[in-house]
């Protein structure tokens, strides 16, 4: 009797490797539990809730949304347009969004408050339908913020659910293209900008790549830098696989 042979079902390697990987970056060091901050591990991926309200769509000019001060009369509805946080109630005056072919230079969707918002807000991140807009993405001056090349499918008459929600300071967004990391000057670090320069220029160096001799090299200076003599866990209670993983898979 002649027997069949099946071949095994392949593993998708690749899938197994994430899955490790996953597993590695949600497991937290041991020892780190009591310097992280407090009720971490209790924080839900969710985030906790500022300010909830339902937008019913306008249309002025080809812009989508609710605004309150892009021209004489209000476009479009908010169910609520204000929310506190940190003991300080803010008016939301502009939800408006744009369809843009050119969505490098055009921003997509712009959100105005008042009065600004204070240093910590890169903790808050706006679910507009499915979409999530980290604040600290957003273009601005803490006042007015825009995304660009985002995709929304708002139409005149929709409703849409908004909510902005506030994540624990660990845990905080930090923009993907380096934009605000520098507080008195967001641009730093961005595409297309000078790098932050705190010394002279050694034009001997640049022509040699030799530094001069009263001065120690590079790797003497990084090692100085980075010392430490024991292990120094984040607050965020992971390891230092999670800004590596985040490289990658920006890059």
């Amino acid at each position: 009797m002649q027997s069949i042979w099946r071949r095994p079902r392949a593993v998708d390697v690749s899938v197994v490797a994430m899955m490790v990987l996953l597993g590695m970056l949600l497991i937290a060091p041991p020892d780190v539990g009591a310097e992280g901050e407090a009720g971490l591990s209790a924080i839900t991926a969710s985030g906790s809730e500022v300010w909830a309200a339902t937008l019913t769509v306008g249309n002025e000019g080809g812009r989508l949304g609710y605004g309150s001060r892009a021209s004489r009369r209000t476009v479009g509805a908010l169910s609520s347009n204000a929310f506190t946080w940190r003991g300080t109630t803010y008016t939301v005056s502009n939800v408006l969004y744009q369809r843009s072919r050119d969505h490098e230079r055009t921003w997509s969707v712009v959100v105005d408050v008042s009065p600004p918002l204070p240093d910590g807000f890169e903790c808050l991140t706006l679910q507009v339908g499915d979409e999530w807009l980290n604040l600290s993405d957003g273009r601005g001056n803490r006042r007015q913020f825009f995304w660009y090349g985002v995709e929304l499918p708002w139409r005149s008459g929709s409703t849409v659910d908004l909510s902005l929600r506030e994540f624990p300071q660990a845990l905080e967004a930090r923009a993907v293209d380096g934009w605000g990391n520098n507080r008195d000057r967001p641009e730093l670090g961005t595409r297309d900008q000078r790098l932050l320069r705190r010394a002279g220029v050694s034009f001997e160096y640049a022509m040699t790549d030799e530094p001069p001799a009263d001065l120690p090299n590079a790797r003497v200076v990084s090692n100085m830098l980075s010392a430490q003599s024991g292990r120094v866990p984040g607050s965020a209670q992971v390891m230092d696989m999670l800004w590596a993983w985040g490289q990658i898979s920006v890059f």
